[in-house]
């Protein structure tokens, strides 16, 4: 599944119950690539993310959700995604999380 360029524009309870109805309906092992607006704390990308957040909102489409690195973990396994790498593993948050782009596989009870 892939969810691109959609979730900051979401509320939070918003996304929270898309990432849940997808887990719900998702098979076995599925994969979901999701592009997510994470906040670094870097203040160039601080000052960058404002300028894009000024853009979209002047158009009507207002970026409405931003998390941090340590927030889209929590989230994604709430909502029933077991992230294929956590973010304390070595490179994920550069390349990953820090990056906004998450790969998860639909979890099951076991």
């Amino acid at each position: 599944m892939l969810c691109e360029g959609v979730a900051a524009y979401l509320d939070s309870p918003v996304l929270t119950a898309l990432l849940q109805g997808l887990a719900e309906v998702a098979p076995e092992r599925s994969r979901l690539a999701i592009s997510l607006s994470v906040g670094t704390g870097s203040p160039g990308l601080a000052d960058r993310r404002a300028q894009f957040q000024a853009s979209v909102a002047a158009l009507g489409e207002p970026a409405r959700t931003v998390l941090t690195a340590d927030d889209a973990y929590p989230l994604l396994v709430a909502a029933g995604w077991r992230p294929v790498s956590s973010p304390s593993e070595s490179g994920l948050r550069v390349s990953g999380y820090e990056a906004g782009l998450v790969t998860a596989e639909a979890a099951r009870p076991v």
